[in-house]
């Protein structure tokens, strides 16, 4: 699952007002990217991986965001490949529950905002 957005490192680039992409970031993309990455990984290994661990693996990482226009070219066709999207769905949703939770103060948030929806912070 650490794997999944390696590619990242080669998409995204730090400048001064923040993250911004690079040309591959912006041509090719980090899922492509990371795959490459694992390819070269693997290259270099002394003891090789075998061919369905390394394909399993390339598997993983074009399909974690699971549909086309989400950017992946093929959906999870593997358990570990299902739960790695899945998690990965999981947390980008909780991150935007936490950042709507830190939006405001009271019991209940109003439905403009990230998800969309009220969200229940208590304290009534």
């Amino acid at each position: 699952a650490v794997l999944h957005d390696i590619g990242k490192l080669r998409e995204l680039r730090n400048s001064p007002v923040g993250a911004d992409y690079t040309a591959a970031g912006t041509l090719v993309g980090h899922i492509l990217q990371g795959r490459d990455m694992i390819r070269e990984a693997a290259a270099q290994l002394e003891e090789p991986l075998d061919a369905e661990t390394l394909l399993r693996l390339e598997h993983i990482i074009i399909s974690h965001q699971r549909l086309p226009e989400w950017g992946s070219p093929k959906p999870p066709m593997t358990i570990e490949a299902l739960i790695v999207h899945y998690a990965d769905d999981c947390d980008a949703k909780l991150q935007m529950m936490m950042t709507v939770l830190a939006e405001g103060d009271e019991p209940v948030s109003n439905r403009r905002n990230i998800l969309g929806q009220q969200v229940y912070r208590g304290g009534e």
